[in-house]
C-alpha cells in the first residue's frame, strides 16, 4: 500500500512538472501586457480583460517579442465603466517580461 501511495505521488509531481513546461508564450505575453496596462489605469482593481482565447484579443509574434491587441473595461476617475483599447509589445527576457511599447487607444 505504501508503495502504491508513493507511485501515485510521484506520478502527480511528474504531471505537474510537465504541465509547467508546456506554457503558452502567447498567453504569457497577453497576461504580461494586462499587468503593464493595469499600472496605467485609474482604478486597476476594477480591470476586466477579455479571456485570452477570445476573438477580441490577438497576440502575434514568435518569441521572444510579441504584439498584443486587446482592451480592458475599468472604472475611470468618475466611477464610470469605460472600455479602453490598447496595443502592447513585450519581450520575453527569461523569468520576466520587458515592456517595449504600449499604445492606449
Amino acid at each position: 500500500m505504501r508503495k502504491l501511495v508513493g507511485l501515485v505521488a510521484a506520478a502527480a509531481l511528474l504531471a505537474v512538472g510537465c504541465a509547467q513546461d508546456d506554457s503558452d508564450p502567447h498567453g504569457d505575453a497577453f497576461y504580461a501586457c494586462a499587468e503593464f496596462m493595469k499600472q496605467r489605469l485609474k482604478s486597476p482593481a476594477t480591470a476586466d480583460f477579455p479571456n485570452y482565447y477570445s476573438d477580441t484579443s490577438t497576440v502575434t509574434g514568435e518569441g521572444p517579442t510579441y504584439r498584443v491587441n486587446s482592451y480592458v473595461d475599468s472604472q475611470n476617475s468618475f466611477g464610470a465603466n469605460i472600455r479602453t483599447g490598447f496595443t502592447c509589445v513585450v519581450t520575453d527576457i527569461g523569468d520576466n517580461w520587458q515592456l517595449n511599447t504600449i499604445k492606449i487607444d
